[in-house]
């Protein structure tokens, strides 16, 4: 994931040094912002396998490799996330402020989206919140939640080497954020439904409720050396499904970060249980199990040029009834770029991925045509990007 904010105190009370106010009157502020974000890369993506699958069954075969993900290196130019921002701001009174902010991108849904990623314009973020030297920041919409706010070590602009498993995004949340001691970030969340069906119910299978709760800490250690801290931890509930299944997930992360002058390096770790409880009467379970680590390092040669790179490895495995394994997987993913800005208003990069892994199918399941077979993908990536600011 990209880091589209260090905090929400960040995003939400700190404009653009290139935004254009629209509106400034009697305590009242209007700024419009945004960005153009272009990308040019290759992807190729394959999975190799113990058996020829072909043989069994070619019509599964190839339904299997398509939900794989499997690609042939095609070159693609096409939009990394480009925006646009409006956000407001009134001064109430000396100690408290409301803020206002909306954010539309490009990539949404559409029948005739094509290989370029622009798709019909939606709003990506959507909330407002009210700011106090005193109290903290409370928000309420569709915002970035504290779990974006705790890796440290994504130093990459498109293609990340594994990210947090908390979850770092709502559509209907209400966020406090304490702030008032230099260095420290304490956050809490909660969050409502995002998805109801035409009975005004919550969908089959949909998010029911959660919560997030995290902190981070910098200090400085010594004279432009300094060190961050993070953690935080979720629980996401699920409504049942048609069989009454009951579904739940914790996930928690925790970052490190120590800045030395020119050089960042970085750590990560992250986790999660997602478990499923599907025959109460017969205790019957599945329990999908994840954890993972990365560390990154990024030197800046000068303010506008910094080369870094990432190494990540994450470790899956599905249990079921009795702590029965189902299904393993390993992965790695390794990660070279440079960065360059021209401009103050202007970044450009240049990025290489690389992922490899193995996944072994232990289900014995009727008709599973995976049972038994240990796989292998591998992914390449390289891509060069532009963005412009304003």
């Amino acid at each position: 994931m990209k880091k589209t904010i260090l905090s929400l105190a960040i995003a939400t009370f700190a404009t653009s040094a290139s935004a254009l106010t629209i509106y400034d009157v009697d305590g009242t502020k209007v700024d419009f912002s945004g960005s153009l974000r272009l990308r040019l890369d290759n992807e190729k993506s394959t999975v190799g396998i113990d058996r020829n699958l072909d043989a069994v069954d070619p019509q599964k075969a190839n339904k299997f490799r398509s939900n794989a993900g499997v690609r042939s290196g095609h070159t693609n130019l096409h939009n990394d996330g480009s925006r646009l921002e409006v956000r407001a701001e009134h001064k109430i009174n000396d100690d408290l402020s409301a803020f206002g902010r909306l954010e539309f991108r490009f990539n949404g849904a559409r029948d005739d989206k094509g290989v370029d990623d622009f798709g019909s314009i939606y709003a990506n973020r959507a909330y407002i919140a009210l700011q106090s030297k005193t109290f903290g920041d409370i928000s309420f919409g569709r915002q970035i939640l504290i779990g974006d706010d705790i890796p440290q070590a994504g130093f990459d602009k498109a293609y990340n080497t594994f990210d947090t498993a908390m979850v770092t995004s709502a559509s209907s949340a209400i966020r406090y954020n304490y702030r008032l001691i230099k260095g420290l970030q304490l956050s809490v969340d909660y969050r409502f439904a995002d998805k109801r069906d035409s009975n005004g119910e919550v969908s089959k299978n949909g998010v029911k409720s959660g919560y997030d709760v995290g902190g981070l800490y910098t200090f400085d250690v010594a004279e432009n050396q300094s060190i961050t801290l993070a953690t935080g931890y979720s629980r996401t509930n699920f409504v049942r499904n048609t069989n009454n299944d009951k579904h739940h997930k914790d996930a928690w992360a925790a970052g490190a970060k120590y800045k030395i002058n020119n050089l960042e390096l970085a750590v990560d770790y992250t986790g999660h249980f997602d478990t499923w409880q599907y025959n109460e009467e017969l205790d019957q379970k599945q329990k999908e199990i994840l954890n993972g680590f990365r560390v990154g390092a990024r030197y800046f040669f000068t303010p506008n040029l910094a080369a870094y790179g990432n190494y990540g490895y994450r470790l899956f495995e599905l249990k079921g009834t009795n702590q029965k394994l189902l299904r393993k997987a390993k992965l790695h993913r390794w990660l070279l770029g440079v960065s360059y800005k021209p401009h103050k208003q202007i970044e450009t990069y240049v990025e290489a991925g690389i992922l490899t892994g193995t996944r072994h199918n232990y289900e014995d399941q009727p008709g599973n045509i995976l049972a038994g077979t240990t796989m292998k993908p591998r992914e390449n990536k390289f891509g060069a990007g532009l963005r412009i600011f304003w």
